[in-house]
Formats: structure tokens, C-alpha cells, sequence
């Protein structure tokens, strides 16, 4: 799988706009995305949005499961919690949308509340939330080998990991 990072304000838009026409949202506002490609193109793109530190928004979109992987989060784990230098995310999710609760439960958020008939569509709205510490945590347990050593995921691990991330580069979208 590929990382698209976007090198131009264009490119950010176009899977900004990806990822909102694939969830049925408006456009992002003051957001960054970063997609996930295979060999037929973009197949999921993750949006940080609403940056207002120690807090940073998280929505995504994709058209397979297959996108995630131990190197994807951590790969937005490394974006939000290093590069933005934010403490938390919060993530918004329609109540009825099981498979999205699903997927962010996945990732170790947790829920933390609910936005009575919050949505545009006059659903509830589910508040998820990740703290920078519980995504450490998350992070050694996934990368944990029984045979080795757990490795260490300490924000100094963070650091460095992913060079693209920081240097960007371009994909055909």
C-alpha cells in the first residue's frame, strides 16, 4: 500500500474532497488529508481537521476494510500526535453508522459521550476521543512480539519513523 502525502494545497483538497463527497459531508474545513493507495488508486483517506491544539479532528473514508493495517494507524498516530503535536483526537460519528464506530473502536478511541440529534440528519452524534498516552499504549500492544521485546513506542519512538510523512511527496490521484 501506498501513502499519498499531498505536496500542494491542490492535492490536499482533492483528497480532502475525496474523503467529504465518500461520507456524504461538506467540505473540510482547515483540514490536511492523507491517503492510502493501492495498485487501482486511492482506496481510503484520512482527514485532520478543525486543528486546535492540544485537539484535532479525525475523519476518513474508504472503499475496502483492507486499508488498515498495524502501519496505517500508526502511521496517523504519528501525524496527529507528533507532527500536529496534539494530545488528543476526537472523532464524530452518526449513531446508526455501526461500521464506522466499529473501525474507530478499533483504533482505540474511545466513547465518550453523545450529541443528541447533532448531525446534519438529525442523528445522534457519538463523541469518540484518543489521548496521545492511550495511542502509546495501543501501539506497544499491536507491535508487541512475544518473542522480543515489546518495542518502544515512547513519543521518542514516535520520531523519525516515517520520513515521507515529513518530506511529502506525490502520487497520481
Amino acid at each position: 500500500m501506498d501513502l499519498v502525502v499531498p505536496k500542494t494545497d491542490e492535492e490536499n483538497k482533492y483528497l480532502c474532497n475525496w474523503a467529504a463527497k465518500k461520507i456524504g459531508q461538506d467540505e473540510f474545513k482547515n483540514a490536511r488529508g492523507l491517503g492510502f493507495a493501492n495498485g487501482s488508486g486511492l482506496i481510503a483517506v484520512v482527514v485532520l481537521h478543525d486543528l486546535s491544539p492540544p485537539n484535532v479532528f479525525l475523519s476518513w473514508a474508504s472503499t475496502s476494510p483492507r486499508w488498515m493495517t498495524k502501519r496505517t494507524i500508526y502511521t496517523i498516530y504519528d501525524w496527529a500526535y507528533i507532527q500536529l503535536g496534539c494530545t488528543r483526537i476526537t472523532g464524530l460519528v452518526e449513531k446508526n453508522n455501526k461500521r464506522a464506530r466499529k473501525v474507530d473502536e478499533g483504533l482505540g478511541m474511545k466513547l465518550e459521550g453523545v450529541l443528541r440529534k447533532a448531525s446534519p440528519s438529525g442523528q445522534d452524534l457519538m463523541v469518540y476521543g484518543m489521548l496521545r498516552t492511550e495511542a502509546e499504549e495501543l501501539l506497544k500492544r499491536i507491535y508487541a512480539n512475544p518473542k522480543k521485546q515489546t518495542k518502544d513506542i515512547s513519543a521518542n519512538a514516535f520520531r523519525g519513523r516515517d520520513a515521507r510523512l515529513r518530506q511529502g511527496f506525490s502520487c497520481a490521484v
